[in-house]
């Protein structure tokens, strides 16, 4: 028997809500990875060093936090774990605007710079990694495609 629609939708809500908080931890992570970035590898290194060095350990932050959390969101589908990337993707868009504008006092221009890969900025590779990463995560873990292997036997027809 199938869920009722208010329980699917109930189980909906949970799910997303989450994919959300899973986002809210990794941006948490990335705060605090920004800020070792600003106050120390680019007082070692320089700015424009820094800021290639951090996409790749903020991806890699990304990884291990979502690798470590992903069974807490139950996709095991490709396309669900992409549409919860996709998520966390303009999530963090909007997230940088809002920084970079209201925290940071930024020109528009200046933030559109940071997402210039023309220029060198690494920051579109770091959101592509972030799209990827449930799915990576998830496939680290073997969680791709577990629930129709535990759905039951399977009906081949031997005749």
């Amino acid at each position: 028997m199938g869920k009722s629609g208010a329980a699917m939708i109930k189980e909906n809500q949970a799910y997303w809500l989450r994919a959300v908080g899973l986002w809210v931890v990794l941006m948490a992570a990335e705060t605090l990875h920004g800020l070792w970035r600003v106050k120390v590898l680019s007082v070692w290194f320089g700015d424009e060093f820094a800021r290639d060095v951090a996409v790749f350990t903020g991806s890699l932050i990304i990884l291990l936090i979502t690798l470590t959390c992903i069974d807490w969101i139950p996709a095991r589908d490709v396309k669900t774990l992409l549409l919860v990337g996709f998520t966390w993707v303009v999530l963090t868009i909007g997230f940088e605007l809002a920084l970079g504008r209201f925290a940071f006092h930024l020109s528009w221009g200046e933030i559109a710079e940071d997402f210039n890969l023309l220029r060198g900025r690494l920051l579109p590779l770091g959101l592509l990694f972030l799209l990827f990463s449930p799915l990576i995560a998830a496939r680290l873990r073997g969680r791709i495609g577990t629930q129709a292997r535990h759905a039951g036997p399977s009906r081949i027809n031997t005749n």
